[in-house]
């Protein structure tokens, strides 16, 4: 069981979003996603991971609606 305050892989984060390790770089480059390099890896405390989570409400229909589409 992971602990709070754990750091994260890049691979790990990607399993538990069920998407590739390229979006979860592509979340982190565009600051989507808080990380830190320790040496030349990229890590994602665990909290930061269950905010982002909680944020975009696990995709359960949170996609903004454009104007036009009423």
């Amino acid at each position: 069981m992971l602990r709070k305050g754990a750091l994260l892989s890049v691979r790990a984060v990607a399993a538990h979003l069920g998407v590739s390790m390229a979006t979860v770089y592509k979340l982190c480059a565009s600051g989507a996603l808080p990380h830190l390099r320790v040496s030349n890896a990229i890590r994602l405390a665990l909290d930061d991971l269950a905010a982002y989570v909680a944020l975009r409400g696990r995709g359960r229909g949170t996609r903004a609606q454009s104007p036009d589409s009423h």
